[in-house]
Order: C-alpha cells, then sequence, then structure tokens
C-alpha cells in the first residue's frame, strides 16, 4: 500500500496566482484533481486549483484506492462503472497510468437475504453491461483459496472490478489537467472568501488573492469549514477509518496470482491484496469523529494514532474467515481522517442559494467515484448533469444540518454496517432523518401512524391496524404494511380519505415584476385568477428544472407547490434570475396542509363549509383563498386521473383544529386516514410521475411525456430556444404493469430491475407500486427510444426472474384538465 505523498509531486505551475480565474477549485485530492480536469476535458480551461498543502494530502494519500461494483443503487454503479473505463484509458498510455489492478471483486453472501440482495444486483448490473455473477461456494474457493467458506451461501462476483494507486491517479490526473491549461497552486490554503457585489467570488489565499467567478469545494474533512467561510452550513465531518496491512503471508505469496477484493457485509469488513499480503478494514461498532468543531489548525492529513483495541473482535472474526492471517503479524496501522455526510452519500452540486457555489465533497470513495467530477464539470456549465444526482445534491438537507446534525445521524448511518441486514440496499428516503413535524403528527401518531422521512420532515406512510406489526420489514419480505396501505388506497377511491401533505414545498410569488416574470418562467401561460395548471419548468438548454402546480388564488399572488423531497432545489429553481422587482417567498415551514380524496370529498367540505372571499360558496374548479369551518384556508383542487384531490393549505397553528373538525363533519362518509403508500398508488395508477425520480433533472420533456404540456406557441419562455435545438437519443418514459402473482417473497420492483425484450435489456424501472390485489404491480421505467416495447416478450427481471410486462407510453394530457376557472 502507497502510503507516502511524495511520489510525482507536481511543480508548482505559475510562481504568481492570477489576479482572477473563471473556476476555482479548492482541494487538490483526487476529487478537486477529477473535477479539474474533467472541466479541462469539457473544453472550460480558465480553471485553477488551490491545495492548502501538497496534492494528495487529506484523504488521498492513505486510501485504499479501491473500486469496489458493490453499491447503493445503478446510479453509483454508473459512475462507477464510467469512471473503470477512464481508468482503463489512463492505464494504456505509461504517461497517465494509475496503476491499476483488475482483481475482481467478491461480495459474501451469509444468509438467505442477503443471496437475495445478489440477485437484485445481478438486474441492476446486467442493465448497465457490467460482468457480474453470483458463484457458489466451491467457485469461492477456485477464486480466493485461503477463505474459509463454511457459512458462506455464495458471493456476488465482479471481476472487472479492482484498484488504483491513489497517488499515481492523484498526479494523472493533475497533470493531465494541467496539460489542458488548468493552473494548480500547493501550499496556497484558502484564508476567506467574500462574494461581490457582481455575484463572483474574491477569495483571499496564502499566495495572494484571486477572484472567481465559480468556486468548486473539493477540501474532503475541511469542506465544511471552507463553506462556513461564505456562511453555508453542510453536514460534513471526519470519521477515523483504520486499515490494518498485514505482513507477507505465504500461503498468498505461493497463489502465483493477486486475490480479489472482499467484501463481507455481515462482519463487516473488506480485504484488499497489498503486494505478498493483505489489508484488512473494518467498521467499528462505534464512530470516532474527527474535526468536531473544527480541524485543528496544524493538521495537514497525517495518520492518526492507531485504535488497536477498537475494532479487535471484527479482526477475530477476519482471522477466522481468513485462517493465514493468524500466523503473520501486522506490518502497519493506518488510521486518517475520512470525510462522511450525513447520510454517508456524497454532497455534489450548487450549494442552495447560489448558482456559482459548487460541492463535491463527504465523498466516502474519491478513486471510486472519479466520474463525479464529470458530472459535475456538466453541471456547473451546462446547467445539469447528463445522469439523475438528486440523492447527491447538498439541497436535500435544510439550515437544521450541522456539524452536530452529522454526527447524530452518522451514528446510525455507520451502526448500520453491522447486524442482521447488513450490506442489504434498500431504498431510504432523501435527507436523512426527520427534524419537523406539523401540527398533527401527536393526533397522527396516537392512531397508529407509521412515519418516514421526506425532506426533513416526518411523514405518515400508512397506519396500523389492530394486530399490524408497525416497524417495516426489510426489502424482499412481503411488506407488513400492503393491507393496511391498500385498505387505504380503497378508502381514496371509494369513500374519503383525510391525509396530512404538510411537507409539500409551497412558495408565494408577488411584487409588481410577478406576471412578467411567472409568463417568463413557466412554459405555460400563468393561470389566470382562480385557475390552477401544471406548469414545467426549463433550464437555458431546454432541461426540465421544475414540475409545479401554479395557483392564482388571489389577484397579486401566484401560489406554487412542488414535490416534498427537494425543497431548496425547487426554490432555488423558482428563483433563478428573478429581479428585485419579484419577491418569492419560501412558505414551506409556514404553512399546513390538509388533503381530502375521494368521492365523498366536497360531501364533507360542504357540510363543514366553505365560502370564498368573494363571498361564493361553489368549491373551486382551481384554486381560491377563503374559509373552510371559520379557519382562513387556501383551498386547491387537485386532479390525480380519475380520483379528485382537494388540498387546505391554512398556517399551522389552524391545522390540528381543522383535522378534528373534518374528521367529525367526515364520519357519517367514512372518513379515514391516509399515508404516502396509498396516494403513491393512486398517483402511479393516473400516470403521474415524480421529477427526480422516475424523470430525471435536465431531461428534455419530449422523452418522459410531458412534452405536450408545453405552450408551444407561447413565445419567450425560459429554455424554448434550448428546446427546440435539441436532438435527444436519452431513454423515454414508459408506464408498465407486470403480474407477479402471489409468493411469500415481496418481487414487487424496488427500483432499477432491468426491462427485457426477450433476452435484450432495453431500460430499467424508476418506481413501482402494488395495486394492492391479485398480484399486480404497476409503475414507470426509462427504456431505449429505439427499443419495440409493443412486442409480446416485453418482460421485467425482478431477482433473476422474468415477469412479462405490459408497457404503455407516458400520457399527461388529462393534467390540462387543471386549467379550469373558477364557475
Amino acid at each position: 500500500m502507497t502510503t507516502s505523498r511524495s511520489e510525482n509531486t507536481l511543480p508548482l505551475g505559475q510562481r504568481e496566482l492570477p489576479k482572477r480565474t473563471r473556476v476555482l477549485v479548492i482541494g487538490g485530492g483526487v476529487v478537486g484533481c477529477s473535477v479539474l480536469y474533467h472541466l479541462a476535458k469539457l473544453g472550460e480551461t480558465d480553471i485553477v486549483l488551490v491545495e492548502k498543502n501538497q496534492l494528495t494530502s487529506g484523504s488521498s494519500w492513505h486510501a485504499a484506492g479501491m473500486l469496489s461494483q458493490y453499491h447503493a443503487d445503478r446510479v453509483h454503479l454508473e459512475i462507477i462503472k464510467e469512471g473503470r473505463a477512464l481508468y482503463g484509458e489512463f492505464e494504456k498510455n505509461p504517461d497517465t497510468a494509475v496503476g491499476l489492478h483488475s482483481s475482481g471483486d467478491l461480495k459474501l453472501a451469509r444468509s438467505e437475504h442477503e443471496l437475495l440482495d445478489l440477485k437484485r444486483w445481478i438486474g441492476i448490473a446486467k442493465s448497465l453491461g457490467v460482468p457480474a455473477e453470483i458463484v457458489d461456494a466451491a467457485r469461492l474457493k477456485e477464486l480466493y483459496p485461503i477463505m474459509e467458506i463454511e457459512g458462506i451461501l455464495g458471493a456476488l462476483w465482479f471481476p472487472t472490478a479492482g484498484y488504483v494507486d491513489p497517488s499515481l491517479t492523484t498526479h494523472s490526473l493533475a497533470r493531465q489537467a494541467r496539460g489542458m491549461g488548468a493552473k494548480v497552486f500547493q501550499e496556497c490554503a484558502v484564508e476567506s472568501i467574500k462574494r461581490n457585489q457582481d455575484k463572483s467570488w474574491l477569495v483571499v489565499t496564502r499566495k495572494g488573492t484571486i477572484q472567481a467567478d465559480y468556486i468548486v469545494n473539493c477540501a474532503g474533512v475541511w469542506a465544511a469549514e471552507i463553506s462556513a467561510m461564505l456562511g453555508e452550513i453542510i453536514p460534513s465531518m471526519g470519521v477515523e477509518h483504520q486499515m490494518m496491512v498485514f505482513e507477507t503471508i505465504p500461503e498468498v505469496k505461493a497463489l502465483g496470482f493477486e486475490l480479489p477484493m472482499v467484501h463481507d457485509p455481515a462482519t463487516p469488513l473488506y480485504t484488499r491484496a497489498d503486494r505478498d499480503g493483505l489489508i484488512v478494514s473494518s467498521y467499528s461498532d462505534h464512530t470516532l469523529f474527527f474535526g468536531a468543531g473544527g480541524v485543528p489548525k496544524d493538521f495537514g492529513g497525517e495518520l492518526l494514532p492507531p485504535e488497536v483495541d477498537r475494532g479487535e473482535s471484527k479482526l477475530a472474526v477476519a482471522m477466522e474467515t481468513f485462517p493465514a492471517l493468524q500466523n503473520v503479524g501486522v506490518r502497519a496501522f493506518v488510521n486518517g481522517a475520512i470525510p462522511r455526510s450525513a447520510d454517508r452519500v456524497p454532497l455534489v452540486g450548487p450549494a442552495h442559494g447560489y448558482d456559482n457555489y459548487f460541492l463535491s465533497c463527504s465523498n466516502y470513495g474519491g478513486f471510486l467515484f472519479v466520474a463525479l467530477g464529470q458530472y459535475l464539470a456538466e453541471w456547473l456549465l451546462h446547467g445539469e448533469p447528463s445522469i439523475n444526482l438528486v440523492q447527491m445534491d447538498p439541497r436535500r438537507f435544510d439550515e437544521y444540518a450541522d456539524d452536530i446534525f452529522a454526527i447524530r445521524k452518522m451514528e446510525g448511518v455507520m451502526s448500520g454496517h453491522t447486524g442482521p441486514q447488513a450490506g442489504i440496499t434498500a431504498p431510504t428516503a432523501i435527507g436523512a432523518g426527520a427534524v419537523w413535524t406539523s401540527p398533527v403528527y401527536g393526533l397522527l401518531k396516537a392512531k397508529q401512524a407509521v412515519f418516514g422521512t421526506v425532506g426533513g420532515w416526518d411523514v405518515p406512510k400508512w397506519f396500523a391496524r389492530p394486530g399490524d406489526d408497525t416497524k417495516e420489514l426489510p426489502v424482499f419480505v412481503t411488506p407488513n404494511w400492503i393491507g393496511a396501505a391498500g385498505d387505504e388506497r380503497d378508502v381514496l377511491l371509494n369513500s374519503v380519505g383525510i391525509m396530512d401533505l404538510t411537507s409539500l414545498g409551497k412558495f408565494e410569488v408577488t411584487g409588481e415584476g410577478a406576471v412578467g416574470y411567472m409568463e417568463q418562467r413557466l412554459t405555460v401561460d400563468p393561470p389566470a385568477l382562480n385557475e390552477m395548471v401544471y406548469a414545467p419548468a426549463l433550464n437555458r438548454t431546454g432541461g426540465l428544472v421544475g414540475l409545479w402546480r401554479v395557483s392564482r388564488p388571489r389577484a397579486g399572488a401566484y401560489y406554487v407547490t412542488s414535490d416534498s423531497r427537494l425543497t431548496r432545489r425547487e426554490l432555488d429553481s423558482l428563483r433563478w434570475e428573478s429581479s428585485d422587482k419579484v419577491v418569492i417567498s419560501d412558505l414551506t415551514r409556514d404553512r399546513a396542509v390538509l388533503g381530502l380524496g375521494g368521492p365523498q370529498a366536497v360531501n364533507v367540505l360542504a357540510k363543514l363549509g366553505w365560502r370564498s372571499d368573494g363571498g361564493g360558496t361553489a368549491l373551486p374548479s382551481g384554486a381560491e383563498d377563503g374559509r373552510i369551518g371559520f379557519v382562513p384556508a387556501t383551498l386547491v383542487r387537485v386532479p390525480y386521473g380519475e380520483t379528485l384531490l382537494w388540498e387546505l393549505h391554512t398556517r399551522m397553528e389552524y391545522q390540528a383544529g381543522l383535522y378534528e373538525r373534518l374528521v367529525d363533519a367526515g364520519a357519517e362518509f367514512g372518513i379515514k386516514d391516509v399515508g404516502s403508500r396509498a396516494l403513491t398508488a393512486i398517483r402511479t395508477e393516473a400516470g403521474l410521475p415524480l421529477l427526480g425520480i422516475d424523470i430525471n433533472y435536465g431531461a428534455d420533456p419530449r422523452d418522459v411525456g410531458i412534452g405536450e404540456l408545453l405552450s408551444f406557441c407561447k413565445p419567450g419562455f425560459v429554455g424554448k430556444d434550448g428546446l427546440m435545438s435539441r436532438s435527444s437519443s436519452a431513454p423515454k418514459l414508459v408506464k408498465f404493469k407486470i403480474d407477479v402473482g402471489s409468493t411469500k417473497l415481496s418481487v414487487a420492483p424496488t427500483g432499477d430491475e432491468p426491462v427485457l425484450s426477450g433476452e435484450t435489456c432495453i431500460g430499467y424501472v424508476t418506481s413501482s407500486t402494488s395495486t394492492y390485489g391479485g398480484g399486480t404491480v404497476i409503475g414507470f421505467a426509462l427504456v431505449d427510444p429505439k427499443a419495440d416495447t409493443t412486442k409480446s416478450d416485453i418482460a421485467i427481471e425482478i431477482l433473476e426472474v422474468p415477469y412479462k410486462a405490459e408497457i404503455v407510453r407516458v400520457d399527461l394530457s388529462h393534467l390540462k384538465m387543471g386549467r379550469v376557472k373558477q364557475g
């Protein structure tokens, strides 16, 4: 293992720091050098990188450089695949070589549940063309002769995985970037950052002051301190991570081939070959944090004192799995600080409130995710990345997410590496934990609501019936909530359901320039008084950045609601290029929302009494301000296919009382509480996809069924010229239905499963839901635009079993029904 930072040290480049640059990259580890390289590769050469010490200082120099191909989801694997291809190209040239070892990687399964997870990953790998197979114990012994295979049911084998030399890789990226015109300055610590009136940045460094149009924070364990210089709080923290480098192992030396990497999630531990020895690392039960309250001023990335006792129990398990370790000593303990975010997912993208300050930090696999530099560069230069990075967007966190929050959440996330379900990949909510609750939280909890986290809010997912287990079971097992959620769906279809929708993003646009701005910003005509419209919003290149519901409940104000998951991102998109004559207010935490859905909802509203501010008692066909049961409210009519949803937006202090009055009024109509799982089923049945899950930010709206909503005859809306000049070969969004029958296992797709035409993979699932009856599953998928989805051999593969699928196009024309005036 390389533990020296002196190899391949680059010359300092120019002696004098330039006075100005277009893009300033802060941090000279593999992440910063990757961003620098990819910016230059995309043609932006007016770029400068500053590093407080030497290149690879920080976490890069003591990293293992592993390129494991088993990670959270398809997006991660796609990034890893692109990075592996890049390293392969670099390795062909001695001047750019990165020390690539294609040793392969084994992910062990010690339980039937873990084995099912490996089968899920076979599908993901197939959808991306990544070689992978599940091997039995006998084949595992061939691949790894010194492993004790008792108790191991099988393993996922990635033959093209491997590792790189950290120092060679970092310097190769920097050297190539400099060859394209980039400038690199070492021993050039950033001391302060200020914003100029023209929105450019004035950055004071140890070597002088430089003005930059853009900043990219790639500062690793120092990233939070760099962001703090401009008042930005990010949930990033250093953690101590320790590896043991073993002496020469005779059994390894005698093999004559390099052992593959091994990941054993049940312990958990991982290994990598190191000459004739092994590197072994594990995650301890108690995370040690580094730099809480600030990184020590004299810290330069050096190793930390080893914690020999910490992880001793994991070492004992390692010696059972690899008995040859019992006869050799440990050559070195490598304990270093590595950056982590609160949810252990990198922070990549623009910071909230800025269009010229980007983050690429808290990256738990800088060498693994080297291709993230390309997507960050695309985001900066073109407005959106060419891959869906919504789960990495820093704006998934709000202002609550400071270092203390990061520590508390990481304690839970890191401990998830241990225990009976360790290593099982299951979808999780964006944002890593709830901070906010609505006023009806206590009332709903008393009614056995089971909550999940969405955008920092506790959101009711379903309501447990008597005898239901309220702890959700892991993936692959028939969900314990499916009966309750099915009942709630039936309520929405047949009577009336009440739900808490407070987590929705809620914004108000006012001011003398509001009408002109919305005319320019929306791709449809802005709503007239009491209208509600579905309004796609684009960036300059014609890519989708918003799919909003925009209403005009009163004169002089537009009311915009968005999905709950990325409220900060939606707010940034709405405010993009607004003038001082436009006031855009974030009302997300000021307004509560109750939803009433189902055919009896109108009767509940009528019984409680609706009166508009204009004095009318008829329910609005769009949106209107008024009073419901003496409570001031905005009432919005939202069509979900054939199901109507009525949203009651009030000030927070009114919600609890209004909820109880609505429940009382609805008793004779069979009103029941409903959670998000049932509403998701209704939404999916209506063919309404979600931006950021089913539809990528930056997508061409015509590829995903949204093009027909746009008013192309409308002149001058933002992104129209860019859209009209686009030619797209991107995947098309479709809706599917499959019959999975009755089984003890839950074979509903969780996302990323391959869509097949015969033996050919033509796409992948983005989301799905049960229809709660007859074993039918519906959802959305992105497929090759050239594929014939009308063929009879279309199937979706779930856990290596193909299920015949019916594919239909996504048709959102019914959303135009939202533009109906108050009658």
